[in-house]
């Protein structure tokens, strides 16, 4: 099993002696993050910020009033944490060995104040490590060290960061497969009324009770879809039909959809698939990678349409099968705020960012999306602008998965690129107590999360609720797999 680094630091500040007129060098050490704890596979980078005591600039009236927290890999953004409180610690994944930049802004309420940054290359095998960070003043001068220390802090909730290996069919291990164990236990949601965002399932008057699962980090690629589904054949009244293992419509060849940015063909997510399609593929995925007795659905296949796409069937969830299937609503919505409600990240209005400071979550444009999602305001530069970028036909098709950075459980793209097909009917979310809820008993439409490339930044909130028939497809829509943790 390939495990997950995390990395812990504690901060130490300092006012430099020559400026604002100090005799000499201040330093506060704060009380590093307690590392004697050892409950997580894996390893974290846990961020000690300042406390209201710190001077971390000089400024006319008080010292900083919040952080930004920012983590890269190779030049790539992997976590982004905004508006953290003085005091607080931000944790922040880190899943692979590599070269690692880790930034800090200060700000006096919307000013920037401070902000600096270091690199170094990581080795699961350093060790104990320090790096100091020079916060440079942009508001008169002062100075802020931070030193990284290496090591496993406390237990913090039930949820972990657990990395599954990659998916592997016929000895070929296939990129952007790999899978996070969302939880280790149980775990009991409280609803509670959203204030900014839409409701969501776990509603106020609801307490949800979910069981361990394992969740794919990434959409499902193109890749991967065409290997499980090439040669996929169905009877229907005596009459064999061939499925389609490449519906997409993002292809490399395509006037409208081929890659805006640089990217990798094979690695865009599947698309173009009926919900159908995406059933019957987690029961083939099951197949080629576990055994036919593990298999989620039971499906009885009636209708094909022209294009070799399922267009109906009747489709029954087989309690305590092993094998892949759709994430119900109520796992993809957990997973997509964070997997713990005790955390700032779940009330994010995106999956592993929250909305912009001076802007309404439920805003058109929103750049606080541009970190973790593709939308239509970004999908060409991956920098949200005043046009929507998609009412052009240069600006339409999706992206390589995981180019932009992950939420707090390590998963990409469940704000933006395609819509995630789950598998719950749509209906109304009833209050009460519930355990695994996997939506109405019947309904005519099925539920798709997480928006797409095409839509306006707040139709990518994690709490946003759409529904479509399931035989239907469009150039939007693909999903990414689960299976229960047993």
């Amino acid at each position: 099993m390939k495990k997950t680094k995390w990395i812990a630091a504690a901060a130490v500040m300092a006012m430099v002696a020559a400026f604002s007129g100090c005799s000499g060098a201040l330093n506060n050490e704060l009380d590093a993050p307690d590392l004697s704890e050892n409950q997580y596979e894996g390893m974290r980078f846990a961020v000690l910020l300042p406390g209201n005591n710190s001077r971390v600039a000089y400024y006319e009236e008080s010292d900083a009033t919040k952080y930004d927290v920012l983590l890269e890999k190779d030049g790539v953004a992997v976590v982004e944490e905004k508006n953290k409180a003085p005091g607080s610690k931000v944790y922040l994944p880190v899943a692979d060995e590599g070269t690692y930049k880790i930034k800090v802004i200060a700000y006096k309420n919307t000013i920037v104040i401070g902000e600096g940054e270091e690199s170094r290359f990581i080795k699961f095998s350093d060790g104990d490590v320090n790096v100091d960070i020079t916060i440079h003043p942009k508001v008169k001068e002062a100075g802020v060290n931070v030193g990284f220390h290496w090591g496993k802090p406390e237990n913090t909730s039930n949820s972990t960061i657990s990395d599954v290996a990659s998916i592997t069919i016929n000895g070929v291990t296939f990129e952007k497969t790999g899978e996070v164990q969302v939880m280790n236990s149980a775990v009991t949601v409280t609803g509670a009324k959203n204030t900014n965002n839409y409701e969501g399932v776990f509603i106020e008057g609801r307490t949800v009770t979910l069981s361990p699962f394992i969740m794919g980090k990434y959409e499902v690629t193109q890749e991967l879809y065409k290997t499980v589904m090439t040669n996929q054949k169905v009877t229907i009244n005596g009459v064999e039909k061939t499925l389609n293992a490449e519906p997409f419509y993002c292809t490399e060849g395509s006037s409208l959809y081929a890659l805006k940015n640089p990217g990798i063909q094979k690695l865009r997510p599947a698309e173009g698939m009926t919900w159908y399609d995406a059933v019957y593929f987690c029961n083939a995925l099951t197949e080629k990678t576990m055994s036919t007795s593990d298999k989620a659905y039971n499906i009885t296949v009636t209708e094909v349409n022209s294009n070799g796409n399922i267009t109906g069937a009747t489709v029954t969830l087989v309690e305590g099968a092993k094998g892949y299937r759709l994430p119900t609503e109520a796992e993809w919505e957990f997973a997509a705020r964070g997997g713990d409600q005790t955390k700032a990240d779940w009330n994010y209005t995106f999956s592993g960012a929250d909305t912009a400071s001076d802007t309404s979550w439920d805003a058109s444009t929103n750049t606080g999306l541009d970190t973790v999602g593709w939308y239509g305001y970004n999908n060409i530069t991956g920098t949200t602008g005043s046009d929507r970028e998609t009412n052009n036909y240069s600006g339409w098709g999706t992206h390589e998965v995981g180019k932009k950075a992950a939420n707090a459980l390590g998963l990409y793209d469940m704000s933006g690129n395609v819509y995630e097909w789950c598998y719950d009917w749509d209906g109304s979310v009833p209050t009460g107590n519930t355990t695994n809820p996997i939506g109405a008993s019947s309904g005519s439409k099925r539920v798709g999360r997480g928006g797409c490339w095409y839509n306006k930044a707040n139709v990518c909130s994690v709490c946003g609720h759409y529904y479509v028939t399931p035989g239907y497809r469009d150039n939007d829509m693909g999903f990414r797999v689960v299976r229960s943790a047993q």
